[in-house]
């Protein structure tokens, strides 16, 4: 409930940057120094800008606040080396971000390409600047409201909990 669809994006009707987002705990693992701001150093030359939100134990924002957060961007981007469910990708698809990133995870099981975001295949800083270039507004306006109905159809709590007490079941032999 709290990460609610938000108004139309104001991207179409203006010549205002394209706004890129991370969001996540500063670390090697999620390739932010290596990957994501040098790609995003080429970007800004194209109408992009960029402006991650690095996480540790000393900073956090309070989970209330996160709506805000994402509120403010057009795309969300990862490169982590491995994870499972990027928070960030559903809450920033719950408020319509596709984002752009590598095949980890279950990220295959919720990105459609084209659709609510891209899977880069190879992660460099090369590609994901190929993938941000290949955008355009209305297209990426688009894949936000495909990421929004993403959520709704297939990664609420709701359904999320379902899908778990059923592959208990399953594991433990429980019929239904």
């Amino acid at each position: 409930e709290m990460f609610q669809k938000f108004e139309e994006s104001d991207l179409l009707d203006s010549d205002r940057k394209i706004r890129i987002t991370h969001i996540g705990k500063l670390s090697p693992q999620k390739r932010q120094k290596e990957i994501i701001e040098p790609a995003m150093d080429i970007l800004k030359n194209y109408g992009f800008e960029y402006n991650p939100h690095y996480l540790d134990y000393f900073t956090k924002i309070p989970h209330s606040e996160m709506p805000e957060v994402y509120r403010g961007h057009d795309l969300l981007v990862i490169s982590s080396r491995e994870d499972g469910t990027p928070a960030s990708v559903l809450e920033g698809g719950a408020m319509s971000l596709p984002m752009i990133g590598n095949k980890i995870g279950n990220l295959p099981e919720f990105i459609i390409n084209g659709y609510n975001g891209y899977i880069v295949p190879e992660p460099t800083v090369k590609n994901y600047v190929d993938y941000f270039r290949s955008l355009d507004r209305t297209h990426i306006v688009e894949m936000g409201k495909n990421a929004r109905e993403t959520i709704e159809t297939g990664w609420t709590w709701e359904i999320q909990s379902e899908n778990y007490r059923n592959m208990f079941n399953d594991i433990l032999g429980i019929s239904q």
